[in-house]
C-alpha cells in the first residue's frame, strides 16, 4: 500500500474572553504547503491574531491522504 497526501489544512484557535467569553475562535485554512513548517505555522498564527486584537491558543495540522487499495 502506497499513501499520497491529498490536502493539508491548519486549524487556529484564537481566544479572547472579551469577543468571545470562555470559547475559542476557530479558523480553518486550505491548501497549506506541504512543507509548511511548524515555527513558520505558529508565527501565521500569531501574527493573525494579532491583527484580530486575539491571542493564539492552538493550532492544529490537519492532513488527508488517499490510500492507495491493493487486492
Amino acid at each position: 500500500m502506497t499513501k499520497s497526501l491529498a490536502t493539508k489544512s491548519i486549524q487556529y484557535a484564537f481566544s479572547n474572553f472579551g469577543k468571545y467569553g470562555d470559547k475559542n475562535k476557530n479558523r480553518i485554512f486550505k491548501n497549506v504547503r506541504v512543507d509548511a513548517e511548524d515555527e513558520a505555522v505558529v508565527k501565521v498564527g500569531k501574527t493573525l491574531a494579532v491583527l484580530m486584537g486575539d491571542s493564539l491558543h492552538g493550532a492544529m495540522e490537519v492532513v488527508k491522504r488517499d490510500i492507495e487499495i491493493t487486492d
